[in-house]
C-alpha cells in the first residue's frame, strides 16, 4: 500500500489490526486487557467515502477462506456505516480498496 500511497494519500491511512496469530496464554490475557477482540478485521481504513465513515478489509490467504461467527458478528454490527469486505490474496483486496475509494467522498 506504501507505493499507492505516492499517487493517492488515502491508501497510506490503512493500518493493520494485529488480532491474529497464536500467542502464549500471558501474552493472550495481556492483550484481552488491552482491549483486543475476536473478530477485529486485519485492516481499517479511516477515510470516509459514499455514505461511509471507513472500511474494514478482513484478509483471507485463499478464494474460500471463510469467517468465523466473531468475524460475521463484528461486520454485521459496523455495516451501517462502514464499508466491510473480505479480500482473498492480495490482489483481490487492492481491487476491494478501489472499488471503496471509487464511491467518492459522500456531501451531507
Amino acid at each position: 500500500m506504501a507505493i499507492r500511497a505516492k499517487q493517492d494519500p488515502r491508501w497510506g491511512k490503512a493500518f493493520a489490526i494485529p488480532n491474529g496469530g497464536l500467542r502464549n496464554i500471558v501474552v493472550a490475557k495481556k492483550l484481552k486487557a488491552e482491549g483486543v477482540r475476536a473478530g477485529t478485521p486485519d485492516i481499517f481504513i479511516p477515510v470516509p467515502a459514499g455514505p461511509y465513515c471507513g472500511m474494514f478489509l478482513e484478509m483471507k490467504k485463499r478464494k474460500g477462506g471463510s469467517v468465523s461467527q466473531e468475524q460475521y458478528e463484528f461486520f454485521c454490527g459496523v455495516q451501517m456505516n462502514y464499508f466491510t469486505a473480505i479480500g482473498h490474496g492480495a490482489q483481490h483486496a487492492i481491487e476491494l480498496v478501489s472499488t471503496y475509494f471509487a464511491l467518492g467522498r459522500h456531501v451531507a
